[in-house]
């Protein structure tokens, strides 16, 4: 299954509201959500051990978000 989710790839999309990330992620890179207006809602599996914003947020299990940066906007 996907491992990570890479820069910038799911950036803009406008119409995304809900994420549920598979069992199978480890990784998550910066602005990979960005400028997404619509998404409410986003459920990150224990599994992700990284999530890397401007600098790198979290390598525990209990996760953090900054706040999602626009890319392209």
């Amino acid at each position: 299954g996907c491992r990570e989710i890479h820069h910038a790839a799911f950036s803009c999309c406008k119409k995304l509201k809900k994420i549920e990330l598979p069992e199978s992620l480890l990784v998550i890179y910066d602005d990979a959500f960005g400028c997404c207006t619509s998404l409410r809602s986003i459920t990150i599996p224990a599994s992700v051990r990284t999530i890397y914003a401007k600098e790198k947020v979290s390598e525990t299990q209990t996760q953090v978000f900054s706040t999602f940066s626009c890319f392209n906007c």
